[in-house]
């Protein structure tokens, strides 16, 4: 059984009306989604230009256009994810600077 997906707004964070997964808008500039929202169509819609894909999975959807930071690591708790903090959030941030919101 898969969770009641998010209100449109809950906490600050519009959310998609995706029944499995959603596309989160945190802030003007960042969204958070699972791999299988993600569709050419839906990442033109939203001017998506940047991602950080943590997936770990080889060959991956791309969208041409759009720059691509990759984090391979597994969905494991385990798994060191702070090595990963610096070098994303600057990666967030240069395409943050680069873009025009």
């Amino acid at each position: 059984m898969f969770p009641k997906p998010p209100s449109k707004k809950l906490a600050g964070i519009e959310s998609s009306k995706s029944k499995i997964f959603s596309i989160c808008k945190i802030r003007p500039y960042l969204y958070i989604a699972g791999c299988g929202d993600l569709s050419h169509r839906k990442i033109k819609e939203l001017g998506i230009t940047h991602a950080v894909d943590a997936t770990n999975i080889s060959k991956t959807q791309r969208t041409p256009d759009v720059e691509y930071f990759e984090v391979k690591i597994d969905d494991d708790e385990r798994a060191d994810i702070k090595k990963y903090f610096i070098e994303a959030a600057a990666f967030i941030q240069k395409a943050k600077d680069s873009v025009k919101i």
